[in-house]
């Protein structure tokens, strides 16, 4: 029997960024974010002088025809807008989900962080199809590995 893995190592991520899992220590700085409220990621982000912060989520909508991956930017940032663009591209083509495209957000952990911000809709749970590909494994490697090659793209093209 197949055992479902419960969460993404450091060790995952860093595999799929190709780069050293000290690397991806840094830049998460702190694990247990994942289960901090918002305001206290906004406040670790800032504390800890990030270089950037990609907030990743599931999206909902009332319309259960609604689907696609998406990706929010902080207002008046061309730094977070080209790093949603370079993440949406490269999610896409990664998992093959529809191009929701990249926009504007008013998140607060967006608008409330000092640096970059991007946070990604990877898909729709309120979209039963896409409900099922978001609780795959193959999806979420996928969608993954194209977070991650468009975080790359980005620092590559800004440095």
């Amino acid at each position: 029997m197949h055992m479902k893995k419960n969460k993404i190592t450091i060790k995952d991520v860093a595999e799929y960024a190709q780069v050293s899992p000290s690397t991806v220590s840094r830049v998460l700085n702190d694990y247990k974010w994942i289960n901090t409220e918002v305001k206290e990621r906004v406040q670790k982000a800032n504390e800890a002088q990030a270089d950037l912060l990609v907030s990743v989520h599931c999206g909902y909508s009332d319309n259960g025809s609604i689907s696609g991956a998406v990706s929010h930017y902080k207002k008046g940032s061309k730094e977070s807008r080209y790093l949603a663009e370079m993440i949406e591209s490269a999610l896409v083509k990664e998992s093959g989900a529809l191009d929701g495209g990249s926009g504007e957000g008013s998140y607060s952990i967006l608008s409330d962080t000092e640096m970059p911000a991007v946070l990604v809709e990877v898909g729709y749970i309120s979209n039963m199809e896409e409900a099922g590909s978001l609780t795959d494994d193959s999806y979420q490697n996928d969608a993954a590995k194209g977070i991650a090659k468009g975080i790359i793209m980005s620092l590559e093209k800004t440095e």
